[in-house]
């Protein structure tokens, strides 16, 4: 069994490590780069985003042949969390379950995330 407390650390650590080096890069601090986040006035489309990221989640897993309940067991998830954020219903789904179902998946959180077939309207993926 995984040691998902131990995995969650080391995602944290790698995530702050990255945003630093980012930020550093650019010569901003964490809180000048949250103040021009917040004065830009940027919507995104969220619920876009998150049905677009469920999908590559689901193709993904259907690629490897799992099952949910399979899935969410392999990645340390309820269930019902993986449920949400494959429907793109998750409100705020956590970077660490992302990367846990990554890891789970054998793939990097790019891969996962960024899959071209995710935008593909699902008649077209099963060629209706």
């Amino acid at each position: 069994m995984r040691d998902w407390a131990t995995f969650d650390d080391d995602v944290v650590k790698a995530y702050h490590l990255t945003v630093e080096e980012m930020l550093a890069a650019k010569g901003l601090t964490i809180e000048r780069a949250e103040k021009l986040a917040k004065d830009s006035g940027t919507r995104v489309n969220r619920a876009a985003f998150r049905r677009a990221i469920g999908r590559s989640v689901r193709m993904t897993r259907e690629v490897r042949g799992l099952t949910r309940p399979g899935l969410a067991a392999a990645a340390g998830l309820h269930l019902r969390v993986l449920i949400a954020i494959e429907r793109g219903t998750a409100e705020h789904p956590s970077l660490l379950s992302f990367c846990r179902i990554a890891h789970a998946l054998q793939v990097s959180l790019d891969e996962l995330i960024l899959v071209k077939g995710a935008c593909v309207p699902r008649q077209q993926l099963s060629g209706d």
